[in-house]
């Protein structure tokens, strides 16, 4: 059986989300001077942490959302859909972009035109749909997965399907991520990565993201398969796959290879508790991934400011407090406050959220 919280939230998961996010402060504020093997490697592909909270979103969303639509009529579903989703990014996206907004106001900001289309933009979360001005860096990936949220009705009903289709939709999307590490815009520097589209057109930025999604959704609805299921309950299966993730994290050029091991990764983690997901689902990894939200956004501010040595050590502690302080009376509060609005009211299990 997997590992539960009381909430019904997969433990392995929320702590796994608790990695991804400080792995990606680790990739933006201490990557190597040069290429590198082992840790300063896993570094350096810090960047597809993203990639991950996009396959983990797909899978979680797919996972709590499939029986809203399967019984009540559309509409209904997607508003209430929609209205929890924005519950649970909207509220801290506006403070971190607000703040960020101001601090580019007082010249303290990355340089990023301040114009009130581009702030408009930001404060909507669409930004990344026609642009590639982010006042707050990260939240080029919130933008992106808010498409993802208003297309995945769409994408439901077509993970609905089994088989063969899910077979060849799996390798479209494949054929997706190899197109776009090989496209004109794929960075070529070492320590960027070929994945790495946030800078470049907002098509290619969503494209990564809606295929990864898919994947985790695939991911799911593979893991629902016989023969997945005899797979999962082999231990030798679910030690091998986190440890050839993280191998494959030590080495460089290997983002494709990476991306389309994640739903594997996601599926081992939900099954029989291996060493991995006891690992993550610890009371330590369970809190970081509950901050991870209040991490990921708010975690630019270290780059404010140069940082050394205790300064440094002091600030990740200072990005933990404050983290926790923001879920605790931000996040939370008004996570349950939108809840309230929701049309009918009707008892709903607890959620597992991205």
């Amino acid at each position: 059986m997997p590992i539960r919280r009381s909430t019904g939230e997969l433990a392995a998961l929320t702590g796994l989300r608790g990695v991804a996010a400080w792995w990606v402060v680790l990739y933006h504020f201490h990557y190597a001077p040069n290429p590198g093997w082992g840790l300063r490697q896993i570094a350096d592909n810090g960047y597809l942490a993203v990639d991950l909270f996009f396959a983990l979103s797909g899978f979680l969303m797919l996972r709590s959302y499939r029986g809203l639509f399967e019984t009540r009529c559309f509409w209904e579903a997607f508003r209430t859909f929609m209205l929890r989703r924005l519950a649970r990014v909207y509220p801290l996206y506006l403070l971190a972009s607000a703040l960020f907004i101001a601090l580019c106001a007082a010249g303290l900001g990355g340089g990023e035109p301040l114009t009130p289309l581009a702030v408009a933009l930001n404060l909507t979360m669409t930004q990344h749909w026609f642009t590639r001005i982010n006042y707050d860096p990260p939240c080029w990936s919130i933008s992106a997965e808010f498409a993802a949220y208003l297309l995945f009705p769409l994408l439901l009903l077509w993970v609905r399907r089994s088989g063969w289709t899910l077979a060849w939709t799996a390798l479209a999307c494949l054929g997706i991520i190899c197109t776009l590490a090989i496209s004109p815009e794929a960075p070529t520097e070492w320590h960027l990565g070929p994945l790495l589209l946030s800078k470049g057109s907002p098509v290619h930025a969503l494209l990564r993201c809606l295929t990864d999604f898919m994947l985790g959704m695939i991911g799911l609805r593979a893991s629902e398969q016989a023969w997945t299921r005899r797979a999962l309950q082999s231990r030798l299966f679910t030690t091998a796959v986190p440890v050839a993730f993280v191998l494959l994290l030590a080495l460089p050029d290997q983002g494709v290879a990476i991306t389309a091991l994640m739903p594997v990764l996601l599926v081992t983690l939900t099954a029989e508790p291996s060493a991995a997901a006891r690992l993550l689902a610890s009371r330590p990894a369970r809190f970081l991934g509950d901050i991870s939200y209040a991490v990921y956004l708010f975690h630019w501010l270290l780059g404010l400011a140069p940082l050394h040595g205790a300064a440094r050590a002091l600030a990740y502690l200072a990005l933990i407090a404050g983290a926790w302080l923001l879920h605790r009376w931000v996040e939370r509060p008004a996570r349950f406050w939108i809840r309230r609005l929701e049309w009918p009211r009707r008892a709903v299990p607890a959620e597992a959220i991205p």
